[in-house]
Formats: C-alpha cells, sequence, structure tokens
C-alpha cells in the first residue's frame, strides 16, 4: 500500500513529538504493509509556520534514520495545505508544498465556512493547473450532502478519505458518509492520516483495506491504498 496523507515529522505540526515517536510511526506503517509514503505535515501560516527548506531538512533526516533502522519504506514530502488567504497567489511562487508530481496539492477541507467558499477555493487551485486533492471531506458538515462531493468531482477535483472514518472512529454518520462517497465512485484515494501510534494509526489503512476488500472488492482497495496512490509519487 502506499499512504499519501500522514504525519510522522517530528515537531513541526501535531504529529509526532521526536524522532523516536516518528521512528515508531515508521515502524508501524511498515508492519501495516505500507511501502511508501506522502509525508503531509500541516501547512497553515499563522498556525503551522514552516518553510520548504525546514520541510525538507526533517526530510532528509527522516530518510537517513529509516536507511539505519533498515526499514524498506519510502518516503516523499508534501504537505495538507490549509484554506487561507494567500494560498492561490502562494502556489505559483512555489510557496506552497505540493504532492510529489507538482500537480497536485492536498487541501485540507474545512471543517465549516459556506460551499460557495470551498468551490471558490477549488477552481481558483484548477485553474493554476493544480489538481485539488481534498483530504476527509466526510469529516466536514459541508459534505453531508453527497452531491457536494460530485459537483467538485465533475470539476476534476478529487478526494481523499481518512481510513478511520470508513472504520467508523469519527463515528456512525461520518462512517455512512465514506460508503455513500464510495459507492457514487467519487473517491481516489484512502489515507491514514496518522498522527501517532493508537491516534490514526498507520494500522488503520490495513484494517481499512480488508473492509474495502470484503465490501466493494479487491479491485477497489487496490485502486484507493495501491495504484491511484502511486501515480501521486510522480518521479522524484
Amino acid at each position: 500500500m502506499i499512504d499519501i496523507h500522514c504525519h510522522m515529522l517530528p515537531g513541526i505540526d501535531d504529529g509526532p513529538e521526536n524522532w523516536d515517536h516518528s521512528l515508531a510511526l515508521a515502524r508501524r506503517a511498515v508492519e501495516a504493509g505500507i511501502q511508501a509514503v506522502v509525508l503531509t505535515p500541516h501547512f497553515i501560516p499563522g498556525v503551522y509556520n514552516w518553510k520548504l527548506e525546514r520541510g525538507l531538512t526533517l526530510h532528509a533526516s527522516f530518510r537517513n534514520q529509516i536507511v539505519e533502522a533498515s526499514l524498506p519504506l519510502r518516503s516523499y514530502l508534501a504537505a495538507e495545505v490549509g484554506v487561507f488567504p494567500e494560498l492561490v497567489e502562494w502556489i505559483p511562487d512555489g510557496r506552497v508544498p505540493l504532492m510529489p508530481t507538482g500537480k497536485h496539492l492536498l487541501l485540507e477541507t474545512p471543517m465549516f465556512g459556506g460551499k460557495a467558499m470551498i468551490k471558490d477555493v477549488v477552481f481558483s487551485i484548477l485553474s493554476l493547473g493544480i489538481t485539488p486533492i481534498l483530504a476527509h471531506p466526510e469529516r466536514s458538515a459541508l459534505f453531508s450532502d453527497p452531491e457536494m462531493a460530485g459537483e467538485l468531482v465533475e470539476t476534476k477535483a478529487e478526494l481523499q478519505l481518512d481510513a478511520g472514518s470508513l472504520l467508523g472512529q469519527w463515528g456512525d454518520e461520518i462512517q455512512k458518509t465514506s460508503f455513500d462517497l464510495i459507492d457514487h465512485g467519487w473517491v481516489m484515494y484512502v489515507a491514514s492520516d496518522s498522527h501517532g501510534i493508537g491516534q490514526r494509526d498507520p494500522l488503520d489503512l490495513r484494517r481499512t483495506a480488508q473492509l474495502i476488500e470484503k465490501r466493494w472488492g479487491s479491485m477497489a482497495r487496490d485502486s484507493l491504498t495501491r495504484s491511484n496512490p502511486e501515480k501521486l509519487l510522480g518521479k522524484r
């Protein structure tokens, strides 16, 4: 499997506090059957302030420690990008970390706000030639009406669900929304969104892959957890 949304770098957001915790998460990912991860620390100016140089430095250290620990885990750097006023201006300047393709952006779905706002943000990002991937839309009240998701997918935005949502960890309603989104064929990726051991754990992705296979079949499991995510790794 390939996990395109996880928080494993230490001391940069609300993920692991130190390198011991970071490596524990990496080991857990390998245990779960994950071969590659896209490290996506929160990027929200004024909340999580970090520049690309810091992310690259931390990622280089992460890779070195993975090698020293003999863990068979490939890693790539991106970010889970929050909505902020300058977002669309910063993207062309290279100030916003993109997914490894350089053509996709993992956008944290707002928990609150109007539908018009998120549509405007999505359309503005698409107009730059960048495909927004909405992270865990199932957890946002904006997507309690599944037609909202359908409208955005029609514009070529993409959706990523959290493994824990499908497992019911956020409650029955969010689980139902997750099932509905997959039933409609609107979901491209399922990821762990892991923050720590036992906190949106990498093992959740393995359990969710099993659930997907049981409910939707092996082709759906492969598409959502391996083949579609693999396309986001690009050539980096």
